[in-house]
């Protein structure tokens, strides 16, 4: 499925921070399966979580030149703030990513919180993304900026508070 994480998806209004959830089995990229990185990311899964460990692909995002930030979140607030299976993401740029353009950030230890109150980015339910409610951003406390080079990755916990800037740049970037 495609739809504007950022945005607002009515007829005729520009497209913020698109992504396709599940490309792999959409038959958009399905030699995303067939990759080294999902082979590596899969033998890190199993390495945590034990053999029966599940691999997904399950977004890829476009963060366009002068796109907005990814707010402040917690992966498992999309799962209803419950994650019935431990998960975690592997979030991998294609290009690198830098603070200029949006790399990832985290807040440490945050994952031990449980989860966060969450609300719709800028508090617009038409809109897909989550983000932390204004009493809940004061938990955002010392976060830690990860650029990487394209093809480089984090890892994080379903719980922990995350975050991607806007992309400041003249270059759309991938992950």
């Amino acid at each position: 499925m495609y739809h504007d994480l950022a945005g607002i998806e009515e007829a005729g209004t520009p497209a913020r921070m698109p992504q396709i959830m599940k490309p792999a089995l959409r038959k958009h990229a399905p030699e995303l399966f067939e990759t080294q990185l999902l082979a590596n990311a899969a033998n890190i899964g199993q390495q945590i979580l034990g053999d029966d460990c599940i691999t997904e692909v399950q977004h890829a995002i476009l963060k366009l030149s002068g796109g907005p930030e990814t707010p402040w979140h917690q992966d498992a607030a999309y799962m209803g703030g419950v994650c019935v299976f431990r998960t975690f993401t592997f979030w991998v740029p294609l290009q690198p990513a830098t603070v200029d353009n949006g790399c990832m950030q985290f807040v440490p230890g945050s994952h031990r919180s449980g989860t966060f109150e969450h609300q719709s980015m800028n508090n617009d339910p038409r809109i897909h993304a989550l983000e932390l409610t204004p009493e809940e951003k004061s938990k955002v406390v010392e976060p830690v900026a990860c650029p990487l080079p394209a093809g480089g990755a984090t890892l994080h916990d379903a719980y922990t508070l995350h975050y991607t800037g806007p992309n400041d740049t003249e270059d759309d970037r991938r992950a």
